[in-house]
């Protein structure tokens, strides 16, 4: 969860400094992630963000926002269910 936070935030701040090949490291690393928690209906939108980041501005935006939303309501609900079985 603490790595999920890091990818999160760098999702923003390479989206937000224009950063776009760690952008494109950042959302691989979220698209392998998303699949692990068993997210992996989110994958293209990583992958294609991975692959095309910053090509769009628009659209790379709206890629970010959707996945930074998913993946920190993924990581919400995760630490919920690890309070509920501690």
């Amino acid at each position: 969860m603490k790595e999920a936070s890091v990818q999160i935030q760098g999702l923003h701040d390479c989206h937000q400094n224009t950063n776009w090949n760690e952008l494109k490291k950042t959302a691989h690393k979220v698209k392998s992630s998303l699949l692990l928690i068993g997210m992996g209906i989110y994958k293209p939108i990583a992958e294609d963000l991975e692959n095309s980041a910053g090509a769009d501005p628009e659209k790379t935006k709206k890629q970010v926002t959707e996945l930074t939303d998913v993946y920190s309501k993924a990581i919400d609900e995760l630490k919920i269910k690890i309070k509920e079985l501690s």
